[in-house]
């Protein structure tokens, strides 16, 4: 069935079509250094032959590209093969004609129309070796240049960086973004009327003159091995890069899209292509990446220690979603400012590092742009990971791009995991230097909160039990309301906080449909006595929403979603459970069950009884309360741990004389 596809006209032609775009596309992004082109021949319209290996043909669009023939109709020799076709419609896009036949298919009719061609204002261009084996010269190159008169110009192209095809020519596939060599031979004449034992000491003599030209060419490119054996690596960060140019038209459509649902902050959206959305402040500057909420919120203790530590530095703090934004407008201290991340194209990210030209990169847990990371690696900034978190379903989908994930990870300079496991993962999957400090979320303060809205809240529960279920996912709202239900008897209260509070109404409608009479704080309704669930559909509240309850349950956990942070009610002194779910944070949850500061649950039933068993306990809660605080307290050395860790790379004196 794919043969027939491929056999296809129409598919050989947008083969051709997006051959011809990644070519033209290589071209213009790699540095060339190109010798030899005979102008003169073309200026005297005298034709000639343009010779280069079958696995090198590209290199006949390259000299095109950078030598542009004035006078002289280039041709090139195509085998009658489907790869052929495919291959001929992406010359009739660069203007250059075909001639149909190979060494062995169709050879005496493409050798006359050659020799025809050749008497006429023509360049033609075709590889002298067959089909099998590669580099490998047979005598129709000889041959025709012998009868013909006309001379032979060898072309050799390489570059740095490319994917070598194991097929039997050894096809060479450049990369974007490389340092690349066209090297033409002075012209050859061969003789006129050569006998059989004369056409080979000249087929000999030629095939040793490519060869030697492709070495050089190699050599100069920084390949450094012969053509007949080199293997090559294929550099996917820059097919990466390749791809974000060339999907730009689908990336502006997102956008569009991105812009109409309101996650897009219109009139900052200049910052999100690259574009500063204020000036850069003098001095040195400190990069800090966070993808949203979560990651942008544990990072404010950090930047609080860093104004201490180098009060001569600013801080620059990145992520991508309005929300994050709105958050880091109001908390951030005095020595950091926000901007939004830009979007991962090549053109974007080099505008956004050219302006800001950061001192050091400080990219919190695992949103990996990889666009955005090479062009801070390639100017030799410092690019440490902190918080690094590999989860187990992240882990098993890495390891799937090895390749990638090496090259990707080998980009930072030093990797900092939240746990030992999450070091060792790290490691697995290419980090050059990581190591555990700790997770960065233990050394965040208590979350702030409205003490004029707690006390109004405090009053409308007055003294009814209290719990609060947060984070929670799709799946888990059922079970919550199960829990709740047994649970009204004794006059509890349940706060239900969901991980996205867009499911307001979809969450009401379950609980109602459970008999839960429900308040929506997004309404301002008022908790009233009849009240049995407080739907908290609001952003940036949690400081408060745990303030009032007593015991959080913390969502992602009784469905197979791998849990959520359980640090932020402990340091509140909450009676923390959770279901059995946690897979993202295993080795916390570990350390936090051995310290009694964490019951993890099986089920709805389980989490039921045991709420209930502390609403009825006071004193055994109480104590439960206190192991929860004392765990998250004695864990919030990170950030001493952390800072200590990148001294070396944000003492900025000290770099800077050892650099000179």
């Amino acid at each position: 069935m794919l043969k027939k596809i491929g056999k296809m006209a129409i598919v050989q032609e947008l083969i051709g079509c997006l051959f011809y775009l990644y070519t033209r596309f290589v071209f213009h992004t790699t540095r060339w250094t190109a010798e030899g082109w005979p102008y003169s021949f073309d200026d005297e319209k005298r034709p000639f032959f343009m010779s280069f290996w079958h696995g090198r043909l590209m290199g006949a669009t390259f000299a095109k590209f950078y030598f542009k023939p004035k006078k002289l109709q280039p041709y090139v020799l195509i085998s009658l093969h489907r790869d052929g076709r495919a291959v001929a419609a992406a010359m009739r896009h660069y203007g250059i004609k075909t001639v149909d036949g190979s060494s062995k298919r169709n050879g005496t009719a493409a050798g006359l129309a050659i020799m025809r061609l050749m008497k006429e204002d023509a360049l033609m261009a075709m590889a002298p070796d067959g089909r099998k084996p590669g580099y490998k010269m047979t005598k129709g190159l000889v041959a025709l240049a012998s009868e013909s008169r006309c001379p032979i110009v060898f072309t050799a192209f390489s570059v740095k960086r490319a994917k070598i095809f194991k097929t039997w020519d050894k096809f060479m596939l450049p990369m974007p973004f490389n340092k690349g060599v066209i090297l033409c031979s002075e012209p050859i004449e061969v003789p006129a009327d050569l006998n059989a034992e004369q056409t080979e000491v000249w087929r000999e003599k030629l095939e040793k003159r490519l060869l030697d030209l492709t070495r050089a060419a190699d050599e100069r490119a920084g390949r450094g091995t012969s053509p007949e054996s080199q293997e090559g690596k294929m550099n996917l960060l820059s097919m990466y890069k390749a791809v974000t140019v060339l999907a730009y038209p689908l990336i502006a459509i997102y956008l569009a899209v991105r812009k109409a649902k309101g996650k897009e902050d219109l009139k900052r959206f200049p910052e999100r292509m690259g574009y500063a959305g204020m000036p850069r402040p003098d001095g040195r500057l400190i990069w800090i990446h966070g993808a949203s909420v979560g990651e942008t919120l544990s990072a404010l203790p950090l930047i609080n220690r860093l104004g201490e530590l180098y009060p001569d530095a600013r801080v620059m703090m990145t992520s991508g979603t309005v929300t994050s934004a709105e958050l880091m407008a109001k908390r951030l201290p005095a020595n950091a400012f926000h901007q939004f991340v830009p979007i991962d194209t090549p053109s974007a990210v080099k505008r956004f590092v050219d302006y800001w030209k950061p001192d050091a990169v400080l990219w919190i847990e695992s949103e990996f742009w990889p666009n955005l990371l090479s062009e801070i690696s390639s100017r030799k900034i410092p690019l440490i990971l902190i918080n690094g978190r590999v989860s187990d379903r992240s882990f098993e989908r890495w390891r799937k791009f090895p390749v990638f994930c090496r090259e990707l990870q080998g980009l930072f300079t030093k990797s900092f995991g939240q746990t030992d496991e999450d070091a060792r993962r790290l490691q697995v999957l290419g980090a050059k230097n990581a190591d555990c400090v700790g997770n960065l979320k233990f050394a965040s303060k208590d979350l702030p909160y409205d003490a004029d809205e707690f006390a109004k809240l405090e009053k409308q529960i007055a003294n009814r039990p209290c719990w609060i279920a947060a984070s929670t996912h799709a799946g888990e709202e059922e079970q919550l309301a199960f829990a709740q239900n047994a649970l009204k008897t004794k006059g509890a209260l349940m706060i239900l906080a969901p991980r996205h509070p867009k499911r307001g109404d979809e969450i009401e409608k379950i609980l109602t449909q459970a008999g839960l009479h429900v308040a929506r704080r997004s309404r301002h309704e008022d908790i009233t006595p009849e009240t049995t669930v407080y739907l908290a559909d609001t952003i940036g509240e949690m400081g408060l929403f745990y303030r009032l309850a007593e015991i959080a349950f913390v969502g992602g956990s009784l469905v197979a979603f791998g849990g959520q942070n359980i640090i932020e009610p402990a340091r509140l002194g909450k009676a923390v459970v959770c279901g059995k779910y946690m897979m993202n944070f295993k080795e916390i949850v570990a350390k936090a069950t051995a310290a009694d500061a964490l019951t993890v649950v099986e089920d709805k039933e389980q989490l039921t009884q045991t709420l209930d068993a502390w609403f009825s306990d006071k004193e055994t809660l109480h104590t439960i309360q206190q192991n929860a605080r004392a765990f998250a307290l004695n864990q919030a050395d990170v950030l001493n741990r952390l800072t200590t860790a990148l001294a070396p790379y944000l003492d900025f004196d000290e770099r800077k004389d050892n650099a000179d």
